[in-house]
């Protein structure tokens, strides 16, 4: 194992973090503060209790309440106190420090986010949800969008790792992020937010809420402005090109592009049984590179997403409780993407050529999403709680519209030239297209023994275009002796085919098969002393008919490859020192294979094969905090035939400062200082064969400094 780690630089911030840790700990209890006030009182003790049930309580394992030790599966919850302490403005924040989860930067669809090495195009095989709301595009399922979601309004965030299918269908594959945001209560009054930092970032937001006479109302806004990061890029694609043709098309060296606006707004409305969560996000950013791994300025990607829910949630009676919603989401996107640039060498059906522009397309689509679920949970017994629903759902894609100053063809490097920006003929774009989706599931809670809970349950969809699937689940959760617990669970997940995969007119196959996974999972914790946690967690996924696209073939169509194998350990310990101190760490092993004709080698290059994090907060006293957390990413496999050395191993520091009541007569003014990156790690994001010569350039030392201020 290459370990970077070896850095003298590193070794030094890892030591003087720990003893900072054990010799500030003593400490904070005094430091500026007297020792009477060391510990938390009135409004503290609740807000300790608060965040102490946020953390032991999770929705999204079952759909309904349940302490963490006894939900199925591996669950990592982040509340909004550590999406503060850590410095976090964005969900990909806090996605990199999840045991299991890693965030890779792509050259065109920005970051993807992997859980347990798996992650599909556009991570079109993990489910977002907001307040369990799926907000993934209908089109090709991707959350590409909510990677950028802002978390001044978050209440926390739920990971699953793992399969979700058999009680959230299709996309739930490798796992679910469930972000729930703050309710009228939560807020109790207004929170005014602006922040500003490198790469001329500024930012803005308002939160609102209150709670009258049964009447509670959240509203939140928030606008982002960024010049984005832009990396020095040496060589790309088309350097390599114009050294094999003797042109001069490409722009490298240079740098990328970052540009971005960002609007992000939700209203949430309760009254006694009813809830209305509308959300809207859009995005419009410069492309680092465009649909190719090479420097142009013309490549934008523009994405606007909304959702609107309507529910009703009812006691019936003892120990029967309804949910019902209805609830209705749409995504826009419109690019432009630059194919190949002017004075590039080019085949065209009547020879090669130098081209004289740029040649590029502009696309534009939408996709909805509208349907109705009803949820019922009834407590048989104090120790048997049933939950069950019925979900009516339609998915549709329309509005596509391609326009641009050349046509494609079906021969590789090989287009047609046009005088002017024209429409392209209807057969090279996707036509209309929708389907009916007929879901129900249900599953049993039943608690054998008081230290025994055994979890059954499943779900059938049925897809109007692909048919159905039923996705069984069945879990163990058992405390074997005081202080040490296990887990196990088995779930059979899928993944229909998108839109894209089924009917794109140049690689679309309407032959695919839903890709399925059999998933294998066992856990075993302990808990040494009050303070002091560790769980392993050992898994094995088995996927069959992986969806990829095939460029061996006429067309590049998509089509259902053999098996995969997916097999690995998590470790994940913590120590709480007590009144806001812990230092955490976790690692995680990814061996994931394709095994199949095509390929029998490890997954190239899209994540590590090693990860770990090391975390630690420390409360200086009562108006300090001070958080840091180091990121390793290591052991890459580059692809068969990439003669490149594998990429480097590389871990990153990053750090906060918050500071609060430290003016006078300003109580409720706090100050965050974050710099990622703080040793300034010259490091690159792997790129495949063919593509950047010299990998992705990540951001070096950067900061933000924000002010915030609660009324």
């Amino acid at each position: 194992m290459r370990l970077l780690i070896s850095n003298s630089s590193l070794i030094r911030f890892i030591v003087i973090l720990l003893l900072v840790l054990i010799l500030v700990f003593p400490l904070t209890g005094f430091s500026e503060e007297p020792v009477e006030d060391a510990f938390p009182k009135g409004d503290e003790v609740e807000n300790e209790l608060k965040y102490l049930q946020e953390e032991t309580y999770v929705i999204t394992p079952s759909r309904i309440p349940q302490r963490i030790e006894k939900a199925p599966g591996s669950i990592y919850v982040v509340t909004d106190k550590q999406i503060y302490q850590m410095g976090a403005r964005y969900l990909s924040d806090v996605i990199e420090t999840v045991p299991g989860w890693f965030l890779g930067s792509w050259y065109y669809f920005g970051d993807i986010a992997y859980a347990r090495g798996v992650s599909g195009a556009g991570s079109n095989q993990i489910l977002f949800m907001v307040n369990s709301q799926n907000v993934d595009d209908p089109r090709n399922g991707s959350g590409l969008l909510y990677q950028y979601l802002t978390l001044d309004n978050v209440k926390r965030i739920e990971f699953v790792t793992g399969p979700g299918s058999s009680l959230y269908g299709s996309g739930a594959m490798a796992g679910v992020i469930n972000v729930i945001t703050k309710d009228g209560e939560d807020v109790d009054g207004l929170q005014v937010t602006g922040r500003g930092g490198s790469y001329h970032t500024w930012e803005g937001n308002a939160l609102f809420g209150k709670s009258i006479e049964g009447l509670e109302v959240a509203a939140y806004a928030d606008y982002l402005n960024t010049d984005g990061f832009q990396g020095q890029v040496e060589q790309d694609q088309q350097s390599v090109l114009d050294q094999r043709w003797g042109t001069h098309a490409s722009l490298a060296p240079g740098n990328m592009k970052g540009d971005a606006h960002q609007g992000d707004s939700q209203l949430t409305i309760k009254y006694n049984d009813f809830k209305f969560d509308g959300k809207y996000l859009g995005r419009k950013w410069d492309q680092p590179f465009g649909i190719r791994p090479i420097l142009d300025n013309m490549s934008e990607m523009d994405f606007h997403q909304y959702y609107l829910n309507l529910s009703y949630d009812k006691t019936l009676m003892e120990g029967l409780d309804l949910v019902a919603k209805v609830y209705r989401s749409q995504y826009v996107e419109d690019y432009t993407w630059q194919y190949y640039p002017k004075g590039s060498f080019i085949g065209t059906p009547t020879g090669p050529t130098i081209l004289s522009d740029n040649m590029y397309i502009c696309s534009e689509y939408k996709s909805r999403r509208t349907g109705a679920e009803a949820q019922s949970t009834y407590q048989l017994t104090d120790t048997n709680t049933l939950v069950g629903g019925i979900t009516l759902q339609q998915e549709a894609v329309y509005g596509n519209s391609k326009k641009g100053n050349f046509l494609s063809t079906s021969a590789a490097g090989v287009i047609i030239p046009l005088s002017s920006v024209e429409n392209w003929p209807s057969n090279m774009v996707m036509s209309d297209k929708k389907r009916e989706i007929l879901a129900a599931y249900a599953e049993d809670l039943w608690d054998i023994l008081e230290n025994l809970r055994l979890t059954v349950g499943g779900r059938y969809d049925h897809y109007s275009d692909v048919g159905g699937q039923f996705s069984p689940r069945v879990g163990i959760n058992w405390d074997i002796a005081e202080n040490y617990y296990t887990k196990f669970m088995y779930e059979h997940a899928f993944r229909a085919p998108t839109f894209d995969e089924l009917y794109d007119p140049y690689a679309g196959n309407p032959d695919l098969k839903a890709l399925t996974k059999d998933s294998y999972e066992l856990s075993i914790g302990f808990r040494f002393l009050p303070s002091f946690s560790a769980e392993i967690t050992g898994y094995l996924y088995k996927p069959k008919n992986f969806i990829m696209r095939d460029f061996t073939i006429s067309g590049s169509k998509y089509v259902n490859y053999g098996d995969v194998t997916n097999k690995g350990a998590v470790l994940q310990m913590k120590y709480d020192f007590g009144r806001g101190t812990y230092l955490s760490v976790s690692y995680t092993y990814v061996d994931l294979k394709i095994l199949d004709n095509h390929f029998e080698e490890d997954i190239p290059y899209s994540e590590p094969k090693q990860l770990g994090t090391l975390s630690a907060n420390i409360r200086l006293n009562r108006y300090l905090n001070f958080n840091a957390y180091l990121l390793y990413r290591g052991d890459w496999t580059r692809s068969t035939g990439d003669t490149r050395d594998d990429p480097g191993d590389y871990a990153i520091v990053n750090t906060t400062l918050i500071a609060r009541n430290f003016v006078e007569k300003l109580e409720n003014l706090e100050a965050r200082f974050a710099v990622k990156n703080l040793l300034n790690k010259d490091y690159a994001s792997p790129t495949d064969t063919g593509q950047l010569p010299d990998d992705m350039p990540m951001p070096g030392i950067n900061f933000f400094l924000e002010m915030r201020y609660t009324f």
